[in-house]
């Protein structure tokens, strides 16, 4: 392919980049919820080795409804992220620096986003108009108020979040290049400190298996 194909990489054409420091965060579950999400997982495997088991066919005849159910384990172990997504915030913050909180799914983004209040935080979903986006995200580069972008993933196409240099990664997307391409909102022109990724997971849940 290397006769037909031109591949060029970041590293390569904008070798000035500063570099992404990435770091892995294991969060433990309380014992509600670790029983509340044994429950959860239990049902879906429950209905996995009778209806889907060892059959070819009905892996995509059921395709929607198992994605569905893993849908709902991969929301639930948000919830103990978000104690620790308020202090890592905090400190972030202390530094006077400015974060970007990255999740796949518009119930925690929105959760997320009332800790901290209107007046400090930018919100993008995917429901948020191209002009409100671009005034939205305008204010978060310009503003020193502005020092919280809460994103979705169906929210953070093609935006520039240079202002901030530390991203905490809520929930792994389902692909490598998604993921990458959240990262890329901060690691891009114009980004002049390294960027430092966290990525959450909660120990035990189904976090651990998407990473794998």
């Amino acid at each position: 392919l290397r006769n037909i194909l031109l591949r060029r990489r970041k590293r390569d054409m904008l070798p000035n980049l500063p570099p992404v420091m990435s770091t892995d965060l294991a969060i433990n579950l309380n014992q509600e919820e670790k029983r509340v999400y044994k429950g959860l997982e239990g049902d879906f495997l429950k209905w996995w080795d009778e209806e889907v088991k060892g059959n070819k066919f009905a892996v995509q005849l059921h395709k929607g409804i198992a994605i569905s159910k893993l849908h709902a384990l991969r929301l639930y172990a948000i919830k103990p992220k978000l104690r620790k997504i308020r202090s890592l915030t905090d400190e972030i913050l202390e530094r006077g620096e400015k974060v970007v909180i990255a999740t796949t799914y518009r119930e925690p983004a929105q959760d997320i986003s009332d800790m901290f209040g209107t007046s400090q935080v930018c919100y993008i979903d995917g429901s948020v108009s191209g002009l409100d986006r671009a005034r939205r995200i305008y204010e978060f580069q310009n503003n020193p108020d502005k020092k919280v972008a809460v994103i979705t993933e169906a929210g953070s196409q093609s935006i520039t979040m240079t202002a901030a240099n530390n991203l905490i990664i809520v929930n792994d997307p389902w692909t490598w290049a998604a993921k990458q391409q959240t990262i890329d909102r901060l690691h891009r022109i114009g980004q002049r400190k390294q960027v430092n990724v966290i990525n959450l997971m909660a120990r035990g849940t189904v976090d651990f298996h998407i990473r794998r």
